[in-house]
């Protein structure tokens, strides 16, 4: 049991690093958001999206990381940061 007490700390720990991460690019979010209204822009870019989920699969492929598993991931992310903007 030892063991998986000292996993599960530093999964702990692991998430504790992602969520700054994810609040700082919820903050950058926002930015683009305000730079969409002021420029009269679309909230959606799918061509970006597209070109991104490609390159972070690309990446994630290459650590061992599924491609569906980040798809869904920044697809998330993506609706989040539509409702931020």
């Amino acid at each position: 049991m030892g063991d998986i007490t000292k996993l599960r700390k530093k999964i702990d720990k692991i998430d504790s690093q992602l969520l700054p991460l994810f609040k700082e690019r919820l903050t950058v979010v926002q930015k683009i958001g305000a730079y969409k209204k002021t420029h009269k822009l679309s909230i959606k870019d799918p061509k970006r999206e597209l070109i991104l989920i490609e390159q972070l699969t690309m990446q994630g492929k290459a650590l061992g990381l599924s491609p569906l598993f980040i798809k869904k991931i920044w697809k998330t992310l993506f609706q989040e940061a539509y409702k931020i903007q």
